[in-house]
């Protein structure tokens, strides 16, 4: 195994790992987003009620 293949392989790797991160950053910060929205959203039904 040369020392290309070996880089070749190792900028494969880390090109699907980078993607994976990237995925899994973009669904938890979808995932916060929502639940932000749900807090916003029931906070705010019981503050129109208060008033």
């Amino acid at each position: 195994m040369s020392w290309c293949e070996a880089k070749r392989i190792w900028e494969c790797l880390r090109g699907r790992t980078s993607f994976f991160f990237f995925c899994l950053f973009d669904c938890l910060f979808c995932f916060f987003v929502f639940v932000c929205f749900l807090f916003v959203c029931s906070f705010g039904h019981h503050f129109l009620r208060a008033c």
